[in-house]
């Protein structure tokens, strides 16, 4: 808040579905008043001066825009307004796309097909300072067999890093321990390895053990 009035959001959508940016302008303005649609443009270089002209906040990206690759058009975007938020809207997990997406910068990642309401919460996170990619595409990266190395290890990380007992934790948790084993091996309490767990789950945005256990593999932080 600022002088008693709400802090707003000025953000662009880029995308060229023509539907899809009606559907998303109409849906922000739902539920997220805070955010204001300040232009649309249905192709990169529309976008870049709109860009130029607006100075969003915050830029909603098309990870496949037909006439610019879309961590070109990161680059640009974050040329003319260095301190925008720039979210990468998907419709598939293209790596060879959205890997160098978030090399370039890109502070969010997903799929078009992402829930409403897990939306609403990426968005907060990002304008909020945060950087978040869907566990999906995590996954998808982690699977991809293009490359040798940890599929786009280098760019999907926490903002928070885990603490070394996290990191034990996440280990243990990957190598298939239950709770109760991780305790013993640890030397701490069964409670304390749920806290762990929990902060360690919201850090690195993911909602099961599973999932857990996946991303430390994806980062060759336990065998296989």
């Amino acid at each position: 808040m600022e002088g008693g009035r709400e802090t707003r959001t000025r953000a662009i959508l880029v995308d060229d579905q023509l539907v899809f940016r009606l559907g998303l302008r109409l849906f922000l303005s739902r539920a997220l008043p805070e955010v204001v649609i300040m232009g649309e443009a249905d192709s990169a270089a529309e976008g870049i001066a709109l860009a130029e002209r607006v100075r969003p906040d915050l830029a909603f990206l098309d990870a496949s825009l037909p006439d610019t690759p879309v961590a070109e058009m990161v680059r640009h975007l974050l040329g003319v307004a260095p301190h925008c938020r720039v979210v990468v809207l998907a419709n598939l997990p293209d790596r060879a796309g959205l890997t160098p997406a978030l090399s370039a910068g890109a502070h969010g990642c997903l799929l078009k097909t992402i829930a409403p309401e897990q939306l609403v919460s990426v968005v907060r996170q990002v304008i909020g300072g945060g950087r978040w990619v869907q566990p999906e595409l995590t996954d998808r990266f982690a699977r991809d067999p293009a490359s040798g190395e940890q599929a786009g290890a280098s760019s999907i990380e926490p903002d928070r890093p885990l603490t070394s007992r996290e990191m034990d934790v996440l280990r243990l948790t990957a190598a298939g321990y239950s709770n109760a084993e991780i305790a013993k091996e640890l030397g701490i309490s069964e409670q304390t390895v749920k806290t762990h767990l929990a902060h360690l789950m919201r850090k690195i945005d993911v909602r099961s053990r599973l999932q857990a256990a996946r991303y430390a593999i994806s980062r060759g932080l336990v065998e296989v």
